[in-house]
């Protein structure tokens, strides 16, 4: 109940705390409580502070935020919050040139490269030098591996990107997309990757082979569940993602060559694609008017 709505000016549920209380299905105390452990971690940490005010936090540099002990638990936070979905036939994880692994790999996908899309929206940005995008990743620990490494310019088309990696040669494409992009104040388009993104990856399969000729990763990058099933049987392992932070790509590249295990978890329901046809945008708390969507949905629609 902590952040139910009811409260913000504009918001098209304002009032429902108030109709809450006035029809006794609340009580005064529990809204004092809610809003208590709403502010109370603001108020701890100085938000409401005078900026005058002495206040222990404003003490500590950047040099101590961003520094190695703090990376290395971004590293750590990045390793542990990556989720393996799916892993067949030995895809994951890879081995090191000498020990039979892949001796090209390619990178690919709109979040491959990205310092912005590994980061919430809501968090802290600490500045691209402090940063380790999935592609710096997994060329510092290929490099290690004996393993080279290909991608494509952000403006290759998608049949281009295929070349250029049939080309290469490579034996492993890890995908870093993303879904459509999530947000406040707007419906996302679908719960499947983004089009453009699925329609590189279909191209990159059909130019390369199947999975069995190329291993293929899929990695998802979203602050919201996505549907991966129509890229399903296109790779050989699918990874959650998720917004793993300023050290995103120094943690999968552990995971992608089994430095660390895979130890993340979902902590949301992903739903089959199928979902978009349901009513669920119209259904309704309870018979009331209020549309409140698939938390008050009554029916099972997932597998």
């Amino acid at each position: 109940m902590d952040l139910v709505p009811g409260f913000r000016m504009g918001d098209p549920h304002n009032g429902t705390v108030l109709n809450a209380l006035r029809r006794n299905l609340t009580t005064d105390a529990a809204v004092r409580s809610a809003v208590r452990n709403t502010l109370m971690p603001r108020f701890r940490v100085g938000l409401f502070d005078p900026p005058n005010a002495s206040n222990p936090w404003k003490e500590i540099p950047a040099s101590v935020i961003l520094g190695p002990e703090h990376v290395q638990l971004a590293v750590r936070a990045a390793e542990g919050s990556q989720t393996l979905l799916k892993n067949v036939g030995g895809t994951l994880p890879l081995k090191a040139v000498a020990s039979g692994g892949p001796k090209v790999l390619g990178v690919i996908g709109v979040a491959s490269n990205s310092s912005q899309l590994i980061i919430d929206r809501y968090s802290g940005h600490p500045g691209p030098q402090h940063i380790t995008t999935f592609l710096a990743g997994i060329e510092a620990r290929a490099a290690k591996a004996g393993a080279s490494v290909v991608t494509c310019p952000a403006t290759a088309t998608a049949a281009a990107c295929a070349a250029t990696l049939k080309t290469a040669g490579v034996d492993v494409v890890v995908m870093v997309t993303k879904g459509h992009t999530e947000g406040e104040q707007h419906d996302r388009g679908s719960l499947g990757l983004e089009p453009d993104q699925l329609g590189l990856l279909q191209t990159v399969h059909t130019k390369l082979g199947p999975a069995s000729t190329v291993k293929k990763v899929l990695v998802v990058v979203a602050g919201g569940a996505v549907s991966t099933e129509e890229a399903d049987a296109m790779v050989g392992a699918t990874v959650w993602s998720g917004k793993p932070g300023m050290q995103a790509g120094a943690g999968f590249a552990s995971l992608l060559y089994g430095d660390v295990d895979f130890s993340g978890r979902v902590a949301a329901t992903v739903y089959k694609q199928a979902w978009e046809e349901t009513d669920f945008l119209t259904s309704s708390i309870s018979g009331g008017a209020q549309p409140r969507g698939y938390r008050y949905l009554l029916r099972i629609i997932f597998a």
